[in-house]
């Protein structure tokens, strides 16, 4: 299968090669979008995540048709976008948005080991300090969740900041 371009084709000022800046997006928010092909129709779906050290984390039920497919090596693309402000001008035509939105793409794999860590992770993305305010997961509650994680590699990601006029 041939790999995505990461290349912005419009607006190509915009596209940002610093892993520093995808860095600082992907830990400035908790939201991200999955899309994948998935009985033959695209889906995409909003999770929450978290960017742990070279990769980017999901959890959610063993039961989903969609995390299931993507246990099972199904391609995906992950958006993440900020919204820092709205440009207002004296036409439509020239008013925008400063934002940065970085998609990355790639196939999840499953977290078998250290899965406890990962959970306490995105848990203390998503309310910090929450974990210690929380009982031990149960053996049927680990069970019945899966945790996946995509590698963020040097070519399988694209970054834009619109941020100038």
């Amino acid at each position: 299968m041939p790999k995505p371009s990461t290349a912005v084709s419009r607006l190509a000022e915009k596209q940002r090669t610093s892993r520093r800046q995808l860095d600082e997006l992907l830990d400035s928010t908790p939201l991200a979008t999955v899309a994948l092909v998935r009985d033959g129709h695209p889906v995409a779906l909003p999770i929450g995540f978290a960017r742990i050290c070279d990769h980017v984390v999901i959890h959610g039920s063993t039961g989903s048709p969609w995390l299931t497919a993507l246990a099972g090596g199904a391609p995906a693309a992950v958006s993440v976008t900020t919204l820092d402000g709205v440009v207002v001008a004296r036409s439509g035509f020239e008013s925008s948005f400063h934002y940065r939105s970085a998609v990355l793409f790639g196939t999840f794999e499953v977290v078998t080991e250290d899965k406890v860590r990962y959970l306490e992770i995105l848990t203390d993305t998503f309310i910090p300090g929450r974990v210690t305010e929380l009982r031990a997961s149960t053996r049927k509650e680990l069970a019945a969740t899966v945790v996946l994680r995509l590698p963020i590699g040097p070519d399988n990601w694209s970054l834009q900041i619109s941020d100038g006029w």
